[in-house]
């Protein structure tokens, strides 16, 4: 079994709820908390660009109105996606796929990608995902980790480029996912009230100020806390101290690596 690669604690949507989701500005933020790796949303724009974006449309986020899926990517770098969050971030813009990397790749932090594709364009997602996922992170010594809750847009990444590691994120397993786990060949499962091992399955949740069980094999039962300090909240940079509260705030996912 390959050694996991990523760090336990992982900055959601970029830094969390301190700045804009999905933005420069929140992985500049994330990595001055000192967190080592960022969780991402990518998806496309009507002329197959691929940005960052958590929502199919883009009232809640931006100051633009209507699918993400119809505007153009120069359209899409009219809005503004900071205005919404404080007055602190405005003119913040929504970010490609390949800003984000450089911003990344600037002070070495890894990249949990979730591939967020709008509704009928998961295969298509998928695909240019991952290979922009590829060519933007070639040669670097940790890959870039793709997930997503679309089974067809995961698969999609497979087909593209299968060398680089998938994550399958679901609500709740069912029957029907053992069979889509093993067609997908995923390296995590993530599901959000509890994290799961099946056979050299690595496996992730979100965390909140509590700890993970973990649940081998699909029946045994294995209560362990990943990365947690005595008092049972996830540690600061995977040391077991307690987390600030700027920490907190930026919204940490917890990886269960097995060890």
């Amino acid at each position: 079994m390959k050694p996991w690669p990523y760090p336990g604690l992982v900055a959601h949507r970029g830094g969390g709820s301190l700045a804009p989701e999905n933005t420069i500005a929140a992985i500049r933020l994330g990595q001055s908390l000192g967190f080592r790796m960022h969780e991402i949303d990518v998806k496309l724009s009507k002329d197959e660009v691929a940005f960052l974006l958590h929502d199919s449309t883009l009232e809640r986020t931006t100051s633009g109105k209507g699918p993400s899926a119809q505007r153009t990517w120069i359209e899409l770098c009219e809005y503004d996606s900071g205005l919404w969050h404080s007055e602190a971030f405005r003119g913040e813009r929504i970010p490609s796929f390949e800003a984000v990397a450089k911003a990344l790749q600037e002070k070495g932090t890894m990249i949990n990608v979730e591939i967020k594709p709008s509704p009928g364009f998961e295969a298509r997602t998928g695909e240019k995902v991952a290979e922009a996922a590829a060519a933007l992170w070639r040669g670097s010594a940790v890959p870039p980790l793709l997930s997503s809750f679309s089974f067809e847009a995961l698969m999609a990444a497979k087909r593209a480029v299968p060398e680089l590691p998938r994550g399958f994120l679901t609500r709740d397993i069912v029957s029907a996912d053992w069979k889509r786990l093993e067609d997908l060949e995923v390296d995590s499962v993530e599901r959000r009230s509890g994290a799961y091992f099946s056979k050299n399955i690595r496996l992730s949740r979100h965390v909140f100020e509590h700890s993970i069980s973990a649940w081998l094999n699909r029946r045994t039962k294995c209560s362990r806390q990943v990365g947690t300090a005595p008092n049972g909240r996830a540690g600061a940079n995977d040391r077991g101290g307690r987390r600030s509260s700027r920490q907190r705030r930026a919204g940490t996912i917890a990886f269960a690596s097995g060890r």
